[in-house]
Formats: structure tokens, sequence, C-alpha cells
């Protein structure tokens, strides 16, 4: 269940038990979300020349000629800009370590969206598909793998996002799984063959309020108001809720 970072990109981890309101759930520097399961997942951008990943080893390397079913959900930031309709996950026999790279990485993932931009900000969306192992496969990267920018769309918040060159995304509840013949291709039903899941993890102890002193001077980051209007920013709302 160890994520971690597998290229030059800095994709986040948020979780509800987060001191730092930037990386909180529901409230976040980003968006609004809550987690679809558990109290925790990650969030990656990218635009054509340029994204981040997630990636993790698997609990055994896939089986040559076996067929595997994977799912991970996705649910677009509300502060995004853009909207990416080329997310995939890809499988390798050995590790991406190199820090050194931020482009778009120039592989072809065994799962891949085609269809419209996911533009929903509110509810998390499926992404699954199938495909029949080479053998070995151990490592498993999530993210974007489209340099064209044919395949970014403008968000309704474009004009206003303060990032609105750059779609972001978050993932939670990640699946890989063996099918069995006469068994329906879903996670659910391949509990005992799973090799790669999130959001199935105990929940964390809620930690305590910070106390204050009577007097003394408090600082929140990131109170700012819109341009010639009353409105608090979005990303006011996650220091105010902390």
């Amino acid at each position: 269940k160890q994520w971690y970072l597998p290229t030059g990109g800095t994709s986040d981890y948020y979780n509800s038990c987060a001191t730092n309101a930037r990386v909180s759930i529901p409230y976040n520097i980003i968006g609004y979300q809550q987690a679809r399961t558990g109290q925790g997942y990650v969030g990656q951008g990218s635009r054509h020349s340029w994204c981040e990943y997630v990636q993790t080893e698997l609990k055994a390397p896939l089986k040559k000629g076996s067929t595997y079913y994977v799912e991970f959900w996705v649910c677009l930031a509300e502060a995004s800009g853009l909207a990416c309709k080329t997310l995939g996950a890809y499988f390798d026999t050995s590790p991406l370590k190199d820090r050194s790279i931020k482009n778009t990485l120039e592989v072809t993932p065994q799962v891949l969206t085609t269809g419209e931009a996911f533009q929903d900000t509110a509810q998390w969306i499926k992404i699954s598909g199938r495909f029949v192992a080479q053998g070995g496969e151990r490592f498993l990267t999530l993210g974007n793998f489209s340099r064209s920018q044919k395949d970014f769309t403008k968000t309704p918040n474009y004009k206003t996002s303060k990032y609105k060159r750059v779609s972001h995304y978050f993932i939670d509840d990640v699946c890989v799984t063996e099918v069995k013949e006469g068994q329906p291709c879903n996670c659910a039903a391949q509990t005992n063959t799973t090799l790669a899941e999130t959001g199935t993890t105990s929940p964390e102890p809620t930690p305590a309020h910070t106390a204050f002193t009577p007097g003394a001077t408090i600082t929140l980051p990131d109170i700012t108001f819109s341009v010639n209007q009353w409105d608090l920013k979005d990303t006011a709302k996650p220091t105010l809720d902390s």
C-alpha cells in the first residue's frame, strides 16, 4: 500500500487527519472532496507537456497470459482550469525512479481512457479496464499519458482559476486483480486475488484541536478576498475549517 513519486512531479497526499489545511479533507488547497472510502486520497496534476505521477509495487508480479482487471476512481479538483481525457494505468517489470523527469511519460499504458474529458468535480468517476499480462509486471504507475493539447479541455473555472493551466485529479480506491474464467470483472468479486488496493485502511484517530493562549497572535495564511469583492477565495476555506 506504499505509494511514492516516480518522477520529478509533486503529487499530493490528502487526509482528513492532516494538520496542514492545504492537504486536508474535505477542504484543501485545490478544492473540496470527501474521500470515496477511508480518510485519504492522492492528487496529481498534469497538462500536455508535464505530468505528476504516483507509483506502487504490487503484492506479486503479474503472470504471463493471465487477464487482469484494473480499477481506480477519480474526481476533478474544483480549482482546475483544465480537464483531461487520457488518464491511465501503466505496468512495468521495474520501477521508475527518476526525479529529473518532468515531462509526460512516453510509454503505452495497458489501461487508458479515450472518451470525453473527466470534468465532474462532485462525484467520483470509475476508470477501469482489463488486459493480458506479458509476465513479470510488478510496478503500477497512474497519471496522464498524452502529450497532445487536444486531450485537454478548459473547465468552466478556466478564466478565474488559480490553476488554469493544470488539470488536477483526486485518485482513490485503486485495485488490480486477476480475472478468473467465469467471474465478473470487478474488484468486489475478486478480493482473494487482489494485487493492489487502497481505501481499505482503518480510520486513524482524529487529532486533538490546538489550544490557543489568550492574548497570543494567531496567523491565518491564505485568507484572501476576490478583487473588488467581499467573497473569500476558495483557498481560504481549508484554513478556516481547520
